[in-house]
């Protein structure tokens, strides 16, 4: 975690400029109703520490008007994982038994 976001802020507006920085986030709403954001990469927490600092100074400065771009990029992942998972092969039930067993043998 990185730090909050008051409840009167656009904590989405901040998570979509973070993920086209490419710094992949999550924000979830406390039970005081502030917004708690998350870095999912531990080698990028001082620089997103560094952006929540800037966005909460300015929150509707222009360059936080991203959401176009972050749900472009949000397609790309969700299609690269479909791709993925095409690729995916469960060895498990694509083996099939041996053809010898598929009948019986009488002598």
């Amino acid at each position: 975690m990185i730090g909050t976001i008051p409840a009167d802020v656009d904590a989405e507006r901040f998570s979509n400029f973070l993920l086209t920085q490419k710094i992949e986030n999550m924000i979830e709403q406390s039970a005081n109703g502030e917004w708690l954001v998350w870095v999912e990469r531990d080698d990028l927490i001082d620089q997103a520490k560094s952006e929540l600092s800037k966005f909460l100074s300015n929150p509707g400065g222009k360059q936080y008007e991203a959401e176009a771009k972050a749900n472009q990029l949000r397609k790309q992942v969700e299609k690269k994982q479909r791709k993925l998972r095409n690729m995916f092969v469960d060895f498990r039930t694509s083996w099939r038994q041996p053809s010898q067993w598929n009948f019986p043998l009488t002598i």
